[in-house]
């Protein structure tokens, strides 16, 4: 709402046109609805039973893994089965891990940084357009007066 209001005193204020007004409110628009998008996916609760069932599942296969290996390798089972256990066990942690993936551990998506980077780059977009800006009105006050601001008119670059 505060977004449209100031984007509509941007344009009252020609400091954009038309295009510029409608790709703006697209992109906020965009914007939005990835927030909502993120948001669901940090308040999306998985159930409890979701990880038991899980844990037995894992266990449940490590347990009963040998009994199928008995007849093919023999004593090289035990280290076999202790890899293979010690794997999925460490897929069903990450998993569990990533359940959540806003929450600023290390194993998460490092939203601060992507943050920054966004805020870093409006800013220069902010500062280029104040600057176009500038050049622009200080070009119609010349214009107006009837000042020439460049060495060779007919080399512009």
């Amino acid at each position: 709402m505060l977004h449209s209001k100031d984007l509509k005193k941007a344009y009252e204020n020609d400091k954009i046109n038309t295009y510029q007004q409608v790709e703006i409110d697209n992109t906020l628009t965009r914007l939005c609805d990835y927030m909502g998008k993120c948001e669901r996916i940090k308040n999306t609760i998985f159930p409890t039973t979701y990880s038991m069932y899980m844990r037995f599942t894992l266990c449940l296969f490590i347990i009963l893994l040998p009994f199928s290996l008995t007849d093919l390798l023999g004593w090289l089972q035990i280290p076999l089965v202790t890899t293979i256990g010690a794997a999925f066990f460490l897929i069903e942690k990450m998993a569990i891990h990533l359940q959540d993936p806003f929450e600023n551990k290390p194993t998460d998506t490092p939203m601060t940084t992507i943050c920054g980077t966004i805020e870093k780059n409006l800013m220069q977009m902010i500062n280029e357009f104040r600057d176009e800006f500038e050049i622009q009105h200080k070009k119609t006050e010349a214009e107006v007066i009837g000042v020439c601001t460049e060495k060779n008119p007919y080399f512009v670059l």
